[in-house]
């Protein structure tokens, strides 16, 4: 038998992936609507995380996220429908939104559990989807979230007929948030219809907030903004007190959107979180779908 010799790693299969050799992005057809949604990471790579934004808002509201956690996790975030690219007048009822989303899961084939991540309406949809569909989540992250939204009668009455609404979007950021921040939320509330707006807000105000958190059975991670005058830090940690096996980390000079204003300190929370979550999880391969097994 001939000598035998070491087989030397290729670099490329050895270097962790980046948001630039990942990120992608593209359209589904949901309900009879076109969904857009970008993507980053590996599915090799960790969990798949889900990220859902705001009222009025678009997948940019997560575009630290895309860049920061490909490396450690498969990051997708869709435009909900009537918001972004996607196509549609959007809903007035979160079960509506979270029916969407589930269907943009199946159509983009990912039937194994996932994290999701939600701000504002996107965490009363996360919420929600974990309730109805418990076999497809893992885990929660919610930021910004309150019982009855952050919206007053007045200011929803205001979107839905199209007048000024300035005051609660500047409401979403803390003190220091910088002008183009300011600059670039303003523009993509204005872009959305005020019908979709309107949809938005009545549809976070009208859902049982506290009632679900109560019977929820997966692990949450609640984040607040220490400088969020509505969603405060103490105001989450009454949420968590009533919801099993959640707990709060507050970010220091962040309002609603920490996301944003704070995404180094944003992602490290949930990078932990996903790294908590893997531990937990059985070393056998995870639950059998449709599709396959996987453990997240």
């Amino acid at each position: 038998m001939g000598p035998v010799y070491p087989v030397a790693k290729s670099r490329r299969t050895s270097r962790r992936p980046n948001a630039a050799d990942t990120l992608t992005a593209g359209s589904v057809q949901v309900l009879g609507e076109s969904v857009y949604y970008r993507a980053s990471g590996s599915p090799e790579e960790g969990p798949t995380i889900l990220c859902l934004h705001e009222s009025g808002g678009a997948s940019a509201t997560w575009q630290a996220q895309l860049e920061g956690l490909a490396g450690g996790a498969r990051c997708l975030v869709p435009d909900l429908p009537g918001h972004g690219q996607s196509e549609g007048r959007g809903h007035v009822e979160i079960s509506e939104y979270r029916r969407a989303v589930l269907a943009s899961l199946d159509a983009l084939a990912i039937r194994w559990p996932v994290v999701i991540a939600g701000v504002c309406l996107g965490a009363a949809i996360a919420v929600d989807l974990a309730l109805h569909a418990p076999e497809r989540v893992t885990g929660l992250v919610l930021a910004g979230i309150v019982e009855g939204g952050r919206a007053s009668s007045d200011c929803r009455s205001a979107a839905g007929q199209g007048e000024a609404t300035e005051e609660f979007v500047t409401g979403l950021f803390g003190d220091g948030a910088s002008r183009r921040l300011l600059k670039e939320r303003l523009q993509r509330w204005r872009l959305t219809s005020p019908i979709v707006r309107f949809g938005d807000l009545e549809a976070v105000h009208r859902y049982p907030l506290v009632r679900m958190l109560r019977l929820l059975t997966v692990p949450v991670l609640l984040v607040a903004g220490a400088e969020d005058p509505i969603a405060t830090p103490a105001a989450t940690a009454t949420l968590a007190a009533e919801t099993a096996g959640a707990r709060v980390v507050t970010l220091p000079g962040a309002g609603c959107l920490s996301m944003l204003e704070q995404p180094a300190s944003f992602n490290g929370a949930v990078a932990g979180f996903l790294h908590e979550l893997r531990l937990a999880l059985p070393i056998a391969p995870g639950i059998p779908l449709q599709g396959g097994y996987r453990r997240f």
